[in-house]
């Protein structure tokens, strides 16, 4: 079980860190340059928190939640994912003047689709690992 944990925090990590590589000058690097009147800049310690936090989300929140589905126990992880970006962004619309719909729902189909997958990866895992 620990290994599928494993597995499913590093897929998670690798395909984040390619979607802020290859999307972030398509769809953040402007808008918030805009927003904070300087370039983007990540600060890694609090990049660091929030995938502890997220992954703390995946085996605490969704793994259980998950087990309450007959069917298509993935839905669950699409519904949380779903959640978290989306209260995110729209978080960063009631704050930001010029935040964008489109990144709104850019992101919430992002968050959506990389937990949808990762609930795919999990169950896979659990099925075929026993």
């Amino acid at each position: 079980m620990i290994a599928n944990y494993i597995c499913v925090a590093v897929t998670y990590l690798i395909i984040d860190i390619l979607w802020i590589y290859f999307m972030t000058p398509i769809l953040y690097k402007d808008v918030f340059a805009k927003i904070q009147k300087s370039p983007m800049k990540a600060n890694m310690n609090y990049a660091i928190l929030a995938y502890i936090i997220l992954l703390f989300v995946l085996f605490k929140i969704c793994i259980p939640l998950c087990e309450t589905y007959k069917k298509h126990k993935w839905v669950a992880f699409t519904i949380v994912g779903f959640s978290i970006y989306s209260i995110y962004n729209l978080t960063n619309a009631v704050t930001f003047t010029d935040y964008p719909m489109k990144m709104i729902v850019i992101d919430s189909i992002w968050g959506s689709f990389v937990f949808s997958l990762l609930g795919v990866l999990y169950l896979y895992l659990q099925e075929y690992t026993k």
